[in-house]
């Protein structure tokens, strides 16, 4: 019972500390999104995508177009 409850506390301590990383990932990305359209930044506006991500843009006089992240982000 003993070896149980210290395996059943590091599962619960282990998913803590994955759970943390995953959070720090996606401040990161929406960090490297921010501050690349704030301060025209492509490279940091790259990173926040994946490589071979599409945008689906849109304005009121135009209909919904694609744009890859390469061409966003130049």
């Amino acid at each position: 019972m003993k070896h149980f409850l210290l395996f059943i506390g590091f599962l619960m301590l282990n998913a803590s500390v994955f759970a943390q990383t995953e959070v720090s990932k996606i401040e990161n990305t929406l960090l490297n999104y921010i501050n690349g359209t704030s301060y025209n930044k492509s490279a940091l506006i790259e990173k926040a995508f994946y490589t071979n991500a599409n945008l689906y843009l849109e304005k009121s006089n135009k209909t919904l177009w694609t744009v890859p992240v390469k061409e966003y982000a130049s």
